[in-house]
């Protein structure tokens, strides 16, 4: 890896990546861990701590990052998402990557899509081994509605919040989303944001959203009433996973939709039926 020219360097970065994948070597390790620092191969690393790299050995190994999957932009529930170095190395490891990724972040310039990778990194190690680092006030600074990776930067604030920065999570939602400023598609992306917070830590922000209760847009009156029923459904379900409320929320979800359809079709149905109906008349 220190010897050679660019390509030589990354062939070698990869190949040091696959055979720990394949088959953990503990030496390689300290090496991976190491290049997270290093502005040549710090991409490629983060990549693979984000199990986004394709060792199918492709063309382009960055062909998995590129593919616009559900499982970018997910919540990491179980360890078959995470990489096998994010489950190898271990809550001291993975603590000490945290807080040196952290540092790097507020204190160096870089591009904006590795400061979004790093702070990902950081999310997914912190929710694995439950770290108490707080990372919430940095993340809310770089936070840009009109940015492409904001689905990315909100699934880490979400993350990385604890019960003590809810209500501050609140605040900052209704600032950047949920305002009378903001167009529909916007505020319904907020209410959903306000979804997963209100559910994930019980917290009442129903209050907040009087305005949206009569909205004559269906598609912001939709998501304010979806935020009500999971959140009493929260209260109902009381200690359950967040997945399970999750799951049953998308199930209401899918029968809302069932049931609209429906509806759609009789009136299509009704439509035809005077439409003959006025054509036999005239006959």
């Amino acid at each position: 890896v220190n010897h050679g020219n660019e390509k030589q360097y990354f062939f070698a970065l990869f190949c040091i990546l696959y055979c720990y994948e394949i088959k953990k070597y503990e030496e390689l390790e300290k090496i991976i861990c190491d290049n997270l620092f290093d502005k040549k191969g710090e991409n490629m690393c983060l990549l693979y701590f984000l199990n986004l790299i394709d060792f199918s050995f492709s063309d382009n190994i960055y062909e998995k990052e590129n593919q616009n999957t559900e499982k970018e932009n997910e919540n990491v529930e179980n360890t078959e998402n995470n990489s096998k170095i994010l489950i190898k190395i271990g809550e001291i490891k993975a603590e000490e990557i945290c807080k040196l990724l952290y540092k790097d972040l507020r204190l160096n310039k870089m591009m904006r899509d590795i400061r979004v990778k790093k702070l990902r990194v950081i999310s997914v190690l912190k929710k694995f081994y439950n770290l108490k680092l707080k990372i919430f006030d940095y993340v809310v600074k770089i936070v840009d509605p009109s940015k492409e990776d904001l689905g990315q930067l909100m699934t880490v604030l979400i993350e990385c919040l604890t019960p003590d920065e809810a209500k501050k999570g609140v605040d900052m939602v209704l600032d950047k989303f949920c305002n009378l400023a903001k167009d529909d598609d916007m505020v319904v992306y907020g209410l959903n944001i306000l979804k997963e917070i209100s559910v994930r830590f019980d917290l009442d922000v129903i209050s907040y959203l009087e305005d949206y209760k009569k909205s004559k847009s269906k598609a912001v009156g939709y998501a304010y009433k979806m935020l009500v029923k999971s959140y009493n459904e929260k209260k109902v379900v009381g200690n359950r996973s967040l997945l399970y409320v999750r799951k049953k929320a998308s199930e209401a979800n899918k029968e809302n939709k069932k049931d609209s359809t429906e509806k759609k079709n009789k009136y299509k149905n009704f439509k035809k039926g005077n439409k003959r109906r006025k054509n036999n008349k005239l006959k």
